[in-house]
């Protein structure tokens, strides 16, 4: 399995939280902040802020007592990892690069951002976080300016310059990250999208556009490009020479992702088990408390209860348990779990192995059926 050394031990806790028993005192494995719904751009994707639809989300920050009070759950709960993305960019909340200054050293940050304020990254900064990754999504000034939904000049040669600068900097190949979403304005890019992979020798996360909401469904990457990025994909990885590991893998997360999944949700009402809320959870601008950043139904406020205490209770136990039962009860935990990429990505990937080991396997069904409804 690649990256066997880090994802091996991700999966043996993750193993642990599925029996609450032994784990009643570890938070998720990654918990994603959205400190702020403010942004800069409106991309067309984006469930938050899309300049395709009408109605976009108001500007908010998360409280700064809620924030403080986060902190202290996350290093109570040994939560390893935090994501700061979300519904806006992270870079726009006041407290986002001191959270990087004072706990990059005690838990691992990732930082998503569209590249617009990378001035804020400083080398010290750089240093501080686990990784950094810049949804970049297009290589042409005008296809930039027009999916990423800003005024004024395009914005992204600085966005470039300023990260081939960042490539400099100690451990930029592991610790940078380029997300890159395929959709019928950019796929023509492929061919130089993928010589700059090579040459930055960084992990490019490539995917196609998934239709979120119908504004997008006009923007999805037509399947005669798909077709033919996919082949272009498998005689760049089997041309018998020797590619760059992180270009290996980039090339791996795009077959990956362009493979045609029918997935439960295409079979007649069926579910998929989902394990996002054991693995990870994500936290909105307004305190809302969600298992992950595609649920449409909030478990708690951290307004009303601290982060802790909602992760420990009984209710919140009991929806993380329904979601890893909706194939065996028919049942959604929120209306997006019939299309939801995280169930049919991470989760299908996790359940495909867990359930080969029949005694763990029954051993969390019984505690599933403990809580579930």
């Amino acid at each position: 399995m690649p990256r066997l050394v880090e994802n091996a031990p991700r999966v043996a806790r993750l193993i642990r939280l599925l029996d609450f028993d032994r784990a009643a005192s570890l938070g998720p494995l990654l918990l994603e902040l959205s400190l702020t719904s403010a942004c800069n751009y409106r991309c067309y994707f984006c469930y938050a802020h899309s300049h395709l639809k009408r109605e976009t989300v108001r500007p908010g920050n998360l409280a700064e007592d809620v924030y403080e009070g986060l902190i202290r759950d996350i290093l109570a709960l040994k939560v390893p990892e935090v994501r700061l993305a979300g519904s806006g960019e992270p870079l726009l909340y006041p407290g986002a690069i001191r959270m990087i200054e004072r706990y990059g050293s005690r838990f691992k940050i990732n930082l998503v951002t569209n590249g617009r304020y990378l001035d804020k990254v400083t080398p010290l900064i750089f240093r501080n976080l686990n990784k950094l990754t810049v949804s970049l999504n297009s290589l042409d000034p005008e296809v930039h300016q027009r999916i990423h939904g800003y005024a004024g000049p395009s914005q992204l040669e600085n966005i470039l310059e300023r990260t081939r600068a960042l490539l400099a900097l100690p451990d930029a190949g592991r610790k940078l990250q380029i997300n890159y979403v395929l959709s019928d304005d950019n796929h023509q890019e492929i061919g130089r999208l993928l010589d700059l992979a090579r040459s930055w020798n960084v992990m490019f996360c490539i995917r196609p556009l998934a239709v979120d909401f119908e504004e997008t469904r006009p923007k999805k990457l037509p399947e005669a490009a798909r077709l033919d990025i996919l082949d272009r994909v498998d005689r760049l990885a089997g041309d018998g020479r020797r590619l760059p590991p992180r270009f290996r893998d980039s090339l791996e997360y795009l077959r990956q992702s362009l493979q045609v999944s029918r997935g439960y949700s295409q079979e007649a009402g069926r579910l998929p088990p989902c394990y996002a809320g054991f693995y990870g959870g994500f936290i909105e601008s307004n305190g809302d408390y969600k298992m992950c950043c595609h649920c449409d139904r909030a478990v708690g406020n951290l307004n009303e209860s601290s982060f802790l205490d909602l992760w420990r209770s009984r209710a919140v136990r009991r929806a993380r348990f329904n979601a890893a039962l909706m194939d065996r009860t028919g049942r959604p935990v929120c209306g997006y779990c019939y299309d939801c990429p995280e169930a049919e990505g991470y989760s299908a990937l996790f359940h495909r192995y867990y359930i080969r080991l029949p005694g763990l396997y029954r051993r969390m069904i019984r505690h599933f059926e403990s809580l579930a409804d």
